[in-house]
């Protein structure tokens, strides 16, 4: 493993913006419900409850998460997350 990803992955704390809101979270990688439960703590959750989850870095390349993916972490990052009732 190179010094680079060693000191990615032994970065203690990273701030990202979750719908308008600052969080610290405190690993490199975070899932797709990890992101939905930082947004809504309380959820709803369900089955008839559908969340969508749109990311952008700080250089602008942004992307999108579904349910089973995760996504590396970096300072800054921005997290949409949403949610539907599909009833």
């Amino acid at each position: 493993m190179s010094e680079q990803n060693e000191s990615r992955e032994h970065h203690s704390h990273f701030q990202i913006i979750v719908n308008g809101e600052q969080k610290e979270v405190d690993k490199n990688r975070l899932t797709f419900h990890e992101v939905c439960l930082l947004a809504f703590p309380n959820g709803p959750f369900g089955e008839n409850i559908t969340y969508t989850v749109t990311y952008t870095y700080s250089n602008g390349r942004d992307g999108s998460l579904v349910k089973g993916e995760s996504v590396e972490i970096e300072n800054g990052m921005i997290f949409n997350v949403g949610n539907t009732d599909k009833s």
